[in-house]
């Protein structure tokens, strides 16, 4: 009679531990660009200002681009949490409220998406039985009465992607609209993927509203880039995690977390992360290259050949190919 495999017991929770592991998450990892949008936030709040006083310039909204998981979420979330001009006021009144209205983007491409969206989050209900006029006539008199001084639309590439031309055309005409509130001029942070680069092309008047900055991807060829990699793990590892690191330099651990990450800066943040609550579920004091590795293969579903962080030939795998052995149909 063949014997049953017993199940491992769930772990028991251990507060130690979670209090180690949050240790190694929370914190925000700034790099090289983030002297960038600190100063485009306040090049756009002062603006905001100067606008109101009858002044300022026509440049009245952000574009943020970057591959997924380059962190640009990550980055607006911290510095817009310590600027002061962005955080919660107290109106006349004395009621607070939040200069900053945050709103993903809708799924559908259409005139009458995002004003509903917007409203959504403001906490009005509205439908697509309204007509664009009553939509956008309603949602300027919200956020003026709202006080809302920037709207941050996340995801923008979601409402772009796959929609024609004509009708991305109509949505640029509304959102140019939004920009030109004369006695309340709105500020916009439009994120996304670089599919957003769509968004700007071919409407040379939004174009020139809009500051864009690019998150490019980490390269595994380039020495100041795998410097700071180099950087930024050690300190994950050793300052924050206070562990000590098992790995030798030959086995260049930054070009495979490059290389596995895609050269995307987020991505590559929580392996590092995850490699080190690996070694604490496990009461080690140092992290392995095996705990990239099983990290690795955990998130892809590699096999050991195909593992970036253990194969020789590391350098000519592709992440988004880690599975392709089980298409059937190749």
């Amino acid at each position: 009679m063949t014997k049953l495999a017993t199940v491992n017991s769930v772990p028991v929770y251990d507060s130690a531990k979670f209090q180690k592991k949050l240790k190694v998450t929370l914190p925000y990892y700034p790099s090289p660009r983030d002297d960038e949008f600190p100063a485009l936030l306040a090049q756009q709040t002062h603006n905001f200002k100067a606008r109101l006083a009858g002044g300022g310039v026509k440049e009245c909204a952000i574009v943020v681009m970057g591959d997924s998981n380059s962190g640009k979420s990550k980055m607006l979330e911290y510095h817009m949490s310590r600027f002061p001009d962005l955080q919660p006021k107290m109106a006349e009144d004395g009621t607070m409220y939040s200069p900053v209205l945050m709103v993903e983007a809708p799924g559908s491409c259409t005139p009458k998406a995002f004003p509903i969206a917007m409203l959504a989050a403001i906490g009005i209900p509205a439908t697509s039985r309204a007509s664009e006029f009553e939509l956008y006539a309603l949602l300027k008199r919200v956020l003026k009465l709202n006080k809302i001084e920037c709207v941050v639309v996340d995801e923008m590439q979601h409402a772009i992607r796959g929609t024609k031309d004509a009708t991305i055309k109509k949505v640029q005409d509304v959102l140019k609209s939004l920009l030109q509130i004369d006695d309340w001029p709105i500020h916009f942070i439009f994120v996304g993927t670089h599919e957003l680069s769509r968004f700007l092309m071919g409407d040379r008047q939004l174009a020139n509203r809009c500051t864009v900055m690019r998150l490019l991807p980490l390269d595994y060829q380039n020495k100041d880039h795998m410097a700071y990699a180099q950087r930024l793990t050690r300190e994950i590892v050793v300052d924050t995690a206070e562990l000590k690191i098992g790995w030798k330099t030959n086995k260049r651990l930054p070009e495979r977390l490059t290389r596995a990450s895609e050269g995307a800066l987020g991505a590559l943040i929580t392996y590092v992360q995850q490699a080190c609550i690996r070694a604490i579920d496990e009461d080690r004091k140092t992290v392995r290259l095996e705990d990239f590795a099983a990290v690795y293969r955990a998130k892809t579903g590699c096999m050991k050949a195909d593992n970036i962080f253990l194969s020789e030939n590391w350098e000519v795998l592709d992440p988004a190919m880690a599975v392709a052995d089980l298409d059937r149909t190749k």
